[in-house]
C-alpha cells in the first residue's frame, strides 16, 4: 500500500501508513523496510531532520538488518543542520 501511495504522489499518507507499521509491528520483517522508506520520503522532500530521525531509529533499533546498512550510507550523505 505504501509504495502505491508513493507512486501516486501521496507521500503524507504513505508516511502515516509506514509509521503505523513501525509502531504497531516493530518485530516484523516489514518494520526496517518501513523505517527506511519513511527516511527516503522525508529526504525526497528535503526534510532532513525528519529523515535523520527515521534513519537513526532504523540503525539503532534494527542494527543487523540489511536496511540498516543502507540507512547508514544515506545518513552519511544527509546535510547537517548547520550546512
Amino acid at each position: 500500500l505504501s509504495l502505491c501511495l508513493i507512486k501516486r504522489d501521496e507521500q503524507a499518507r504513505a508516511r502515516t501508513h509506514l509509521a503505523n507499521i513501525v509502531s504497531s509491528f516493530p518485530g516484523s520483517g516489514e518494520a526496517p523496510q518501513a523505517a527506511l522508506l519513511m527516511g527516503w520520503i522525508s529526504l525526497s522532500q528535503q526534510k532532513y531532520p525528519a529523515a535523520r530521525v527515521a534513519l537513526e531509529h532504523l540503525v539503532r533499533t534494527y542494527p543487523d538488518s540489511p536496511c540498516a546498512v543502507k540507512a547508514k550510507h544515506i545518513l552519511a550523505q544527509i546535510p547537517q543542520a548547520n550546512e
